[in-house]
């Protein structure tokens, strides 16, 4: 546990973390309740649906309402972690921030290098690029034990 004053940055950082692990929860609940619902009038408003989505649409909806579950109570602990200063927490937001950059320029080359295909790209390339430089200001990496 950090004994430094917290940095409001950190704080809005660990309230973005909270919002988003409520967020994901309720998606979770979403799509767990809705695995257990009938999918014949879903499916058929699909046509082109590959097959193997349509025979197993419900196991599909419950395996990702479980990982977003998973996501849910990561970002929670994330957020406790801001709150908290724990170290780990700083190693994985670079890391999160570092995978947020190869996903978004993987997004951009899978959407063809289109004009908003890159302009998404790069505006989700920012946002984590600047979080790692502010991950790594002196005030934050104390804050962290990383100084």
């Amino acid at each position: 546990m950090s004994k430094k004053p917290r940095p409001v940055g950190v704080t809005i950082v660990g309230v973005l973390y909270l919002l988003a692990a409520i967020i994901t929860f309720f998606a979770a609940l979403s799509l767990t309740l809705l695995s257990f619902l009938d999918q014949t009038d879903f499916v058929e408003q699909l046509p082109d649906a590959p097959q193997w989505l349509v025979q197993s649409g419900s196991f599909v909806l419950l395996a990702l309402g479980l990982i977003m579950f998973l996501v849910a109570v990561v970002n929670l602990v994330v957020a406790v972690g801001c709150f908290r200063g724990w170290g780990w927490v700083w190693t994985w937001g670079m890391v999160f921030a570092i995978l947020d950059i190869f996903f978004s320029m993987f997004n951009a080359y899978g959407q063809g290098f289109s004009f908003s295909a890159m302009t998404t790209g790069l505006v989700g390339a920012v946002i984590p690029l600047l979080i790692i430089i502010y991950l790594n200001t002196r005030k934050v990496k104390e804050f962290f034990g990383k100084a």
